[in-house]
């Protein structure tokens, strides 16, 4: 009875609690990367609406156009009818202050996220000040 070599049910059961453990922690990490680039994806969808939103509005002031052309109907922003945000997101605040030569505008956008999905969270605030040519 000499050189075989078996295992036994406790070596069995520690290997496969260890690999169950290493499986467990090896999805838990895969998930985390999943949400992490789904949120930054919905971040940054969210800024470049944004961004470009506030630069259209920006540059339509400058040139000396009314702030009133823009409009915001269903969370998206519109510039005489020409949407200016994806339906990705939603245009939440758009306010303009009219005071001497120049307006303050303020805008917020939030990721579109009807099933109010934490992942899909994202909202930015921006606010500008432009001299408008009479």
């Amino acid at each position: 009875m000499k050189g075989t070599r078996a295992f036994t049910l406790i070596e069995l059961i520690v290997y496969i609690a260890i690999v169950s453990v290493v499986l467990v922690l090896v999805t838990g990490f895969s998930f985390n990367i999943l949400y992490g680039n789904i949120k930054a994806q919905a971040v940054r969808e969210t800024q470049q609406n944004a961004r470009f939103a506030l630069e259209k509005i920006t540059r339509s002031i400058r040139s000396g156009q009314d702030p009133s052309i823009f409009s915001v109907s269903d969370g998206i922003l519109y510039q005489q009818g020409v949407a200016l945000t994806t339906d990705q997101v939603r245009v939440t605040v758009l306010d303009f202050t009219s005071l001497n030569n120049s307006y303050r505008i303020n805008i917020g956008v939030e990721y579109y996220n009807p099933d109010n999905r934490p992942e899909y969270r994202a909202f930015v605030n921006m606010e500008s000040t432009v001299l408008s040519r009479p």
